[in-house]
Parts: C-alpha cells; structure tokens; sequence
C-alpha cells in the first residue's frame, strides 16, 4: 500500500442543517476538504439500519441502507417533498430526541414515496429485483411490519404487503451512495467500508439463510457470540447467533462470499471488525455465562483462500485490537493482510510495521485528548517519553501526537475527526459495554469551520509524513 492518510468519520456524524448527517450537499463539501487537505481516504462505519440503540453493528439487515442516512434535499428537489415538511421535521439527532427524529424521518419518507410516479416505481421494482440481497432485505423489512414488528420467530403473516415501501428505501439509499462514492473517487478519495463479522438473530441474514447458523428447531440460537476476557474478569457476552462452519464450508461459503461481494461494490477497501473469528471463534452457550463459553475453529484458510481469488489481494483491513493468537497471525501473514496499530493501546510508534494501518483512537475508544486528559503525571510523563515529544500543556500535546502517527512507518494512518479538532471525552462516539448516549457525535457548524480553517495545516503534516 502507498504511504497516506485518512479520516474516520461516520456519515451519520456529518454535519447537516436537518439533523443526522447524509449523502446531501455536506457529504459533497466534506469530501472537497478531505482532497484540499490532502487526505486519500474516509473511513466510514457501518452502512446497515442501526438497531435500537443506535449502533449500526447490530442490524436488522445488512444489505438494508440506514434510511437516517438519505438526504430528503434531494427528494424534495426531485418534487417528492416540499420545503414545509423539511423545516417542520425535528433536526435534532441525539439521545434526548432520537424517537422524534426517527419518526419524522419516515414519515417523510412515506411522504416522498407516496409522491412517486409509477413509472418510478416500476423502474425501483426492477433494480431491486436484479439483486437478491437487497431484494430479500426489502422482503423482510415488509413482513416485518405486517406481522406487527414482532421478532421473526413469531411471524404468521407471509406476505409483503407494503413491499414497494421498502424497495423505496433501499434503491433511494444506494442510487444516492454510489453517486457520493463516485465522486470521492474521481477525485482520488478511497473509502473505507466497516463490515462486522457477526449478524444480529432477529434479521434478515439470519431469516433467509437459517441453515448457516447454530440455531435449535425454534430458530433461537445454541450458541451465541462473545470472548472470555474484558468486563472485569467477567468476559463479554454479545448474543449474536454464530455460523455453523462445517454448512458454511459445504456450501462453499456461500453466504459470506456473497456478503463480500456485495459490500466491494460499495467500498474501495473493508476493515473486518473481529477478525479473529476467522481463526478461531468462542462460542458462549446461550443460556449461560461469557466464562462458560468455548473456542471453535473458524473458517480461516480455506475461506480467506476462495475471498481473496474472488475480489483480489489489498482490499482488506483486519481489526487485530488486543492481540491475536499464533492461527491468526499466521492468516493474516499468508494472505498479507494489513492489521491495526493504536496509539491508545500502543505508545511505541517506532515498532509499528510497515503493512499495518495506524490511528490515533477508533470509534470505540475516548477521544485522544480525552485519553491523554486522564493521564496521572507519571503516566503522562511516559506517554511523552514514548513518543519523544515535549509540549506546553494536553492540548499540545494531542496535537503533536497525531502528527507522530503520521510520521509512523504504517502505510496508512487514520485519524478520527475528533482527534484533527482535538476534541475532548465529551465529544467520543461510544463506550463499549454501555446503553445509552452512544452513537450520536456530530460535527456541528462551527466544526466545519474549524476543519476549514485548519487545511493548510493537515496539508502540511500529511507532507511531513511524506503521505
């Protein structure tokens, strides 16, 4: 990979005059500045509908576009809304309001659908009909409803009464998206996609594809996913339903080259998260605690082997945090695949590899200067020690530490956007193991103008890094 750098940011943590961030003209503006600062890549987090909480790790539906994420502009520009119902709807997308805006959202949205000519529909009908992935998303979505919303396992209703709607959505969401990516990518710009290795049980993966998974005669699963350690001592239990590797491989991996597949046509590269089920994988009986659980074999070689011969080598990014057994390593070294250096977890950037991606935090931890500002004397005394840099006071030094990440030897560095603004703990994107006011960190007006004014510096920085 050649050496250059990239920016973390979520497209629902945009900016935007109407609440959560989209593919509208903010996307467009932001993309401009990311090129005039010098930056070749956005990383982005996952595309699927959130769930409940707002997390887009756990989805109803992989292959359903996030309708928070469409820009009713757009719509209304095309006829399907009108000005008054933007400027009545709420614009604010936090915890405190995430039902109202919610609602609001789609009830917009049913408004634009029901705007629609029949031409347009038929000509929506027919795109999602040449995919079967996005086809049986719509499907679920609609039997969803028309059984009262109620987990899948207790649906009686079969058919897909209000199909159309759905269909709307998902052609709407990626018609926007890939007019977005293309126009990153005529200007160089790459983006990275975020693909989680599990899926959420009551979804559509799950639905349409039951078979792949380790589940009991009553569609609820045996095992469910999670690791050993973390949660002070009391491992963590995260209740995805796990594959069954030995109908994984019969099939040919089916499920998961497709899955693949599908989001290659969506991003230019694609960080795993968890990659190390690949190699080994523990499963937690579901009705017992994280400590009880088990490692089973992954899918590893074999799969990786059939992935890399479908989609070509240099696309993947492995999320490695927190060390990975002798399997995984040894995976990650055959097929070259690039794993993560943090500087949270790891001050010593001089040992970071040539082939890694290096970043200052992820989406799940504090803000730099947020990590930094809990430092003791002694801790931050080592920390500037470890990155051989002197500074005046916390802010400063936050600021020559993103600087450092992009002199490292890793051939990519990303930095989140709260770590360019140097913003603190209270602007992080989520805490890991908490519910609540996660998930929901936007830049506001003034941050753009912030980001604005501080081109020439990132321009600077990334040259200095010879990025």
């Amino acid at each position: 990979m050649k050496r250059s750098a990239g920016v973390l940011l979520h497209i629902t943590s945009l900016y935007d005059q109407y609440g959560c961030g989209t593919f509208g003209s903010n996307a467009y503006h932001f993309i401009d500045l990311l090129k005039e600062a010098g930056f070749t890549y956005w990383q982005i987090l996952p595309f699927s509908i959130a769930d409940s909480d707002n997390s887009p790790y756990s989805s109803l539906a992989t292959f359903f576009g996030n309708p928070m994420m469409i820009d009713l502009v757009e719509l209304k520009e095309r006829g399907l809304l009108k000005e008054e119902d933007l400027i009545n709807a709420c614009h604010k997308f936090d915890f405190e309001n995430q039902l109202k805006f919610k609602e609001d959202k789609e009830r917009l949205l049913r408004i634009a659908f029901s705007n629609l000519r029949e031409d347009d529909k038929k000509k929506i009908n027919e795109y999602v009909d040449s995919n079967d992935l996005i086809k049986k998303a719509s499907q679920f979505f609609a039997l969803r409803e028309a059984n009262d919303y109620k987990d899948f396992q207790k649906w009686e209703i079969k058919d897909y009464k209000n199909i159309d709607y759905y269909n709307f959505i998902n052609y709407t969401f990626y018609n926007q998206w890939f007019k977005l990516k293309k126009y990153a990518n005529d200007l160089g710009l790459k983006i990275i996609g975020d693909v989680p290795i599990y899926v959420n049980l009551e979804s559509a993966d799950v639905y349409f594809n039951k078979d792949i998974f380790m589940l009991s005669n009553d569609a609820y699963p045996e095992f469910v996913s999670g690791v050993p350690d973390g949660n002070n001592g009391r491992g963590q239990k995260w209740n995805h339903p796990l594959y069954d590797v030995k109908k994984l491989k019969e099939s040919n991996y089916h499920f998961l080259i497709e899955r693949f597949k599908f989001f290659f046509d969506l991003f230019d590269l694609i960080r795993i998260d968890h990659f190390r089920a690949f190699s080994s994988f523990y499963a937690i009986p579901y009705d017992k605690t994280a400590l009880e659980g088990k490692w089973m074999e992954g899918v590893g070689r074999p799969f990786l082997k059939l992935l890399i011969e479908k989609i070509g080598e240099g696309k993947l990014i492995a999320e490695d945090v927190g060390g990975l057994d002798k399997d995984t390593q040894a995976l990650l070294k055959e097929f070259n695949i690039p794993g993560m250096n943090i500087l949270e977890f790891n001050y010593h950037i001089d040992n970071y590899k040539d082939n890694s991606i290096a970043y200052t935090t992820t989406h799940d931890n504090n803000t730099l200067l947020g990590f930094i500002n809990r430092f003791d004397e002694d801790r931050y005394a080592y920390f500037k020690k470890c990155l051989n840099i002197e500074c005046s006071d916390r802010i400063e030094c936050a600021k020559l530490a993103v600087e450092e990440i992009l002199k490292s030897k890793a051939d990519i560095a990303i930095i989140p956007m709260q770590d360019l603004l140097l913003q603190g703990e209270d602007r992080r994107m989520n805490v890991p193991g908490t519910r609540g006011n996660n998930w929901y960190y936007q830049m506001n007006k003034d941050d753009v103008i912030n980001f604005e004014k501080k081109i020439k510096y990132f321009n600077n920085i990334i040259k200095m890094g010879e990025r």
